[in-house]
């Protein structure tokens, strides 16, 4: 379902309301709580909010069609993406290992 700006802006100021209301709830009388219970509240409250907002956006971004993957060069399927590989590599200069050397053709070539 495709949401209009509007609608979306007032999915949004709903659950931020969530939010305060549930920390106005929480809170007690300012006299007795210190910073760091009311840094905490805050915070909380924050969490709540920014989880919030990404639901709702995550869900409306759902509601598109996705691109579709390229094509394999082998079969034709749909390749869906993998993620980044790591590579380990190891560099000879770096480890220490002198190089080996190899007889080509009467000349020493290192590998």
């Amino acid at each position: 379902m495709c949401l209009t700006d509007e609608e979306l802006k007032a999915s949004m100021m709903a659950e931020a309301e969530g939010a305060i209301e549930k920390l106005l709830r929480q809170k007690q009388p300012v006299e007795q709580m210190t910073l760091t219970e009311i840094e905490g509240l805050v915070l909380k409250a924050r969490e709540e909010v920014g989880a919030g907002l990404t639901r709702i956006l995550v869900e409306e971004s759902a509601t598109v069609r996705q691109v579709p993957g390229p094509a394999c060069p082998e079969c034709g399927r749909e390749m869906h993406y993998k993620g980044l590989k790591v590579l380990l590599t190891t560099h000879l200069a770096a480890s220490g290992i002198p190089p080996r050397e190899k007889q080509a053709s009467g000349s020493t070539v290192l590998e």
